[in-house]
Order: C-alpha cells, then structure tokens, then sequence
C-alpha cells in the first residue's frame, strides 16, 4: 500500500475505519514500512502487521512510542485502538 491507496476521504469522515486501517494511513503518511516503524518503536514487523490487520493491539509499553513515532498525542492512540486513557487496559464488555 502506498499514499495514493489510501481512502483520506473515507478516514476524514470516520467511515468505518478500524484502528488498523488508521495505523496503516498514518505509517504510510509518515513514509514508513512496516519494517521501519516496527524497528523505531522496538517490535518485529509481524507485531506491526497485526496491528494493521486487527489481529492484535500494541501493548501498553508501546502507545508512547507509537505515538511519537506516528506524529500523533498518546491520546490520539489511545482512542484510535479504543483503549482507555489512564488505565491503558482495552475496553471489554464484562
């Protein structure tokens, strides 16, 4: 995927875009591959991948990284992988 693949008008209006997708838009506006931003934040590609692919969520040690990676507020993360500011658990339904 690359900046012309990407559907900014579908992200700017909250289409239906999952924390993957954001992920990926916003790597790609970075200029990073997978490899690069996983290698600046400190996980393997695969970690990344599964990000992108909704497989998984960064764990907590990796929001602040993710963030200043990304250009973005750790808030801006937090919300974009639907985890809860202060206690950085993942929201569940209990």
């Amino acid at each position: 995927m690359d900046y012309n693949d990407i559907d900014f008008e579908a992200i700017s209006e909250n289409k239906g875009i999952s924390s993957g997708q954001w992920l990926k838009a916003l790597r790609v506006l970075c200029g990073y591959e997978q490899s690069e931003l996983a290698a600046l934040i400190g996980v393997k590609q695969a970690a990344i991948s599964k990000w992108e692919n909704n497989s998984s969520k960064p764990e907590a040690q990796y929001i602040e990284p993710l963030a200043n990676a990304l250009l973005q507020d750790i808030p801006v993360i937090l919300s974009m992988f639907d985890w809860k500011m202060g206690s950085l658990i993942p929201n569940k339904q209990f």
